[in-house]
């Protein structure tokens, strides 16, 4: 009696240690961090079954993955980030709240209003200390002269450390003063629970996951300066669903949904299989304004004419053509948000997202 104890408690035991998945600090997104991701084709309808998941013990597999570009995130040491931005993101006598351990170099659009000015050398700012992962602020530089916008509120994404049943939330807050142009910025809420550990199964490996569920609300506040006023405008709330390893220093796989229909969607690649096409965002692809109550206008500086896909909310396609450089029409399409898919000559390059204002 005393050996069958001894053994059925032994496997509680284990079985317990077995489905602890945490992820620390440690093991998450630091400087020197290096990820590649692919993006999912609007067309993908795989997720569904992923985002139904939840609880202990599950297995998400993966089924049908059908990528449409990949881009490489590489995050470097603050103390390699431009010197002036430095000033505000390194300096703890100053700027204490706003101290970061990395930065990642972005895209222009992704840090704010999208405008037809050039703005150049755009980062993110994080840190990851023992208390959580945060996003501390921007900068970026408008035809040559450096911009920088610490986080008024520094917005915790996560807690460390994660494990499942955790619930989490975190506010964040800036305001970026363009000199001659207006202003811009964002408010953001977020909350979130840690649903589900288990098993990710996808083409590029499987790992130990904890998966947390988060619902964002953004309210975007645009001054432009021409027009004499400005407007906020609350997006569609948001709710992403992340996967996360211990494994890897970074998600594996994320999912957003917008007005309950997944709108983006991006898997960690382990290096091979990547395409190798250029970034024509980095080239001058953009769109303006954004938001916008009529249309945009696509900036192109390519001779070749774009294929453009206009997807909404609920991934409904509601527009296809080609363009260079002309402006888009809004004609009759409601308020909200879109997704404006690229290709040229069949091939996938790219989205975008434009907000439609009332």
């Amino acid at each position: 009696m005393k050996l069958v104890c001894t053994f059925f408690f032994s496997n509680i035991l284990a079985m317990a240690a077995w489905g602890q998945v945490t992820v620390s600090g440690n093991q998450y997104t630091h400087a020197n961090s290096s990820n590649t991701y692919e993006q999912a084709s609007p067309l993908w309808t795989g997720g569904a079954a992923l985002i139904a998941q939840a609880g202990e013990n599950q297995v998400w597999t993966l089924a049908g993955w059908e990528p449409a570009n990949s881009a490489v995130e590489t995050y470097v040491p603050i103390t390699q980030a431009p010197s002036l931005y430095q000033f505000f993101f390194n300096t703890p006598f100053l700027y204490p709240s706003n101290v970061s351990t990395h930065g990642l170099e972005v895209a222009a659009g992704d840090i704010g209003a999208e405008l037809p000015i050039e703005i150049t050398d755009a980062f993110a700012f994080f840190r990851n200390d023992a208390n959580g992962y945060y996003a501390t602020g921007n900068a970026f530089s408008l035809q040559g002269l450096p911009i920088a916008t610490p986080n008024a509120v520094v917005e915790r994404i996560y807690p460390w450390p994660l494990e499942y049943g955790l619930e989490f939330s975190g506010e964040g807050s800036y305001l970026t003063n363009l000199l001659g142009f207006g202003a811009y910025g964002q408010d953001s809420e977020r909350s979130g629970i840690v649903d589900g550990w288990g098993t990710f199964e996808g083409p590029y490996g499987n790992f130990d996951v904890l998966r947390m569920r988060t619902e964002i609300q953004i309210t975007d506040t645009i001054n432009i300066e021409q027009l004499g006023g400005g407007q906020s405008i609350q997006r569609p709330l948001q709710v992403n669903y992340t996967w996360i390893s211990p494994e890897r220093e970074g998600p594996i796989m994320e999912i957003s949904l917008i007005n309950d229909q997944i709108f983006s969607a991006r898997l960690m690649v382990d290096g091979i299989n990547l395409r190798t096409e250029e970034n024509l965002f980095e080239q001058g692809l953009s769109i303006y304004p954004n938001p916008s109550p009529d249309g945009f206008q696509v900036i192109w500086p390519g001779i070749e004419p774009l294929q453009i896909q206009l997807f909404d909310a609920h991934g409904k396609l509601v527009y296809s053509g080609s363009q260079t450089g002309h402006y888009f029409s809004r004609n009759n399409l409601p308020a909200g948000l879109y997704l404006v898919h690229f290709s040229r000559n069949g091939e996938a390059l790219g989205s975008k997202r434009i907000v439609f204002t009332e």
